[in-house]
């Protein structure tokens, strides 16, 4: 009996890990989910700096023309050389405000694609833990499987040997009531019988 219930509590305690260790698969996927979200802003914040940049190429390129022309009417209209050098002077001030902006902005995308590797890695890590958990998963339901089929092996020997013992008690019954007449026949059987039944209660220790 106690073997019996050995080989009961096993499949639920397998039953219980499966149980924890899907609460774990569906906790990680959350997490992967999250990561997956952060991923996504990180690459939008990316592509806003990057357009940005942009931006502000074009405004210097701009800027740029606008400071050629200014030097052109500088050479044909010197009368208006003071008000031409403070034009240049303000917009050589501009160009240093959009070297400088871009340059805070090329940082700002250095520290993104750093937290865009680290997201990455992160995620990686989370995906190889979620598939490390789907095989133990498997593993633990395959032994599950193989011990509710032993418990059924077992269920049909014990059944096998109860009905063997009940056919042994009936011969001695039968034998107490008739010995001269059974003594031969049922004393023989009775040994086979009871041989047969020591190594079926022997195999069901084991």
């Amino acid at each position: 009996d106690s073997n019996d219930a050995a080989i009961v509590v096993q499949p639920q305690f397998i039953e219980k890990e499966i149980a924890g260790l899907n609460n774990k698969i569906q906790k990680l996927e959350k997490e992967n989910d999250l990561l997956n979200d952060s991923l996504l802003k990180t690459e939008q914040d990316a592509k806003q700096l990057e357009q940005a940049i942009n931006d502000y190429v074009a405004t210097i390129q701009f800027g740029s023309s606008q400071i050629k022309a200014k030097e052109q009417e500088l050479a044909s209209a010197k009368a208006q050389l003071a008000t031409k050098n403070a034009e240049i002077e303000s917009l050589k001030q501009a160009i240093n405000d959009y070297v400088a902006t871009i340059q805070s902005g090329s940082s700002q995308i250095k520290a993104k694609e750093q937290e865009l590797a680290s997201a990455k890695a992160q995620l990686a890590t989370k995906n190889a833990e979620i598939n490390k958990l789907q095989s133990e998963a498997s593993t633990f339901g395959k032994l599950l499987d193989s011990a509710k089929r032993e418990l059924s092996d077992l269920q049909i020997k014990f059944n096998k040997v109860s009905t063997e013992n009940t056919k042994i008690k009936e011969q001695q019954q039968n034998f107490r009531r008739k010995p001269s007449r059974y003594f031969v026949v049922t004393w023989t059987h009775h040994v086979k019988a009871k041989k047969q039944l020591e190594a079926e209660h022997q195999k069901l220790e084991e």
